[in-house]
């Protein structure tokens, strides 16, 4: 059987107790702070997913991606940088099935270089659409094989001096 705890271990054990009760409390409090602030953050991004195509100068920090779509580098005051991206359309990771008759029928022959056996796009779907069709089918075969893509922000913090 332990020993009782003399009133030094006792006072230590129950401050103990209490130091834990009160830091739990501090990290429930903390991380329903950090919840309502990336709410607010979520609200920020949107808008500025909405707002950079409109503002004049966010032209100046604006390129083009490989897949098509819009990024725009914007420097904060605070050092970091704020990425806004608008991507290009992307390829459907699987085809619609009512809309395989009319990509065979676009394809003609070169519907199995194509798309893969489980009516995938193949890996290169973008470039090879073009060698592998005439200009006017491939790209309404593309539009059939596109969907939107959702804009991003991501905002990095400024590099720390090395």
């Amino acid at each position: 059987m332990p020993k009782q705890p003399d009133a030094k271990e006792q006072q230590l054990f129950q401050n103990n107790i209490d130091k834990a009760a009160r830091i739990a409390r501090r990290l429930q409090s903390l991380d329903e702070q950090r919840k309502a602030i990336a709410r607010k953050l979520d609200v920020v991004k949107a808008e500025l997913c909405n707002a950079v195509t409109t503002v004049p100068s966010a032209l100046n920090f604006c390129t083009e991606t490989d897949g098509g779509g819009l990024s725009w580098n914007v420097p904060a005051r605070n050092g970091c940088t704020v990425r806004i991206t608008h991507p290009g359309k992307r390829i459907v990771s699987e085809i619609a099935a009512d809309a395989l008759s009319l990509i065979k029928e676009i394809c003609g022959r070169r519907f199995s270089a194509l798309f893969e056996p489980r009516f995938l796009c193949v890996k290169s779907f973008r470039e090879m659409v073009f060698r592998e069709l005439p200009k006017e089918s491939a790209e309404k075969l593309l539009s059939l094989c596109e969907e939107d893509s959702k804009p991003t922000v991501t905002v990095t913090k400024p590099k720390e001096n090395a």
